[in-house]
């Protein structure tokens, strides 16, 4: 048997697929140029919270934790889950 002509639903169907095709690796192509080119981040200087908290993290036994240790981890827990003033958890 021979198959019938094909139907002109069919080819543009196939060329809009190829064209959506097209435009993906376009858009790939130029969003991963972008990203290459992109100056290197801002580097911003540390608060001195940052910098304790920073100097924390490379304590590797947990008994040679020190007060001052303590506190910053506290102050940054008070920031992140300090109530409202409805009473609420910020999320």
């Amino acid at each position: 048997m021979r198959p019938g002509p094909i139907l002109p639903h069919r080819i543009g169907r196939a060329a809009a697929f190829i064209v959506l095709g097209v435009v993906i690796v376009a858009a790939t192509v130029r969003f991963d140029r972008h990203r290459q080119a992109a100056p290197p981040a801002q580097v911003h200087t540390l608060s001195s919270l940052d910098a304790e908290l920073t100097r924390c993290r490379t304590i590797k036994n947990p008994e040679d934790v020190d007060p001052a240790c303590r506190a910053a981890w506290a102050e940054i827990r008070q920031h992140f889950f300090a109530p409202d003033d409805a009473g609420r958890v910020q999320p």
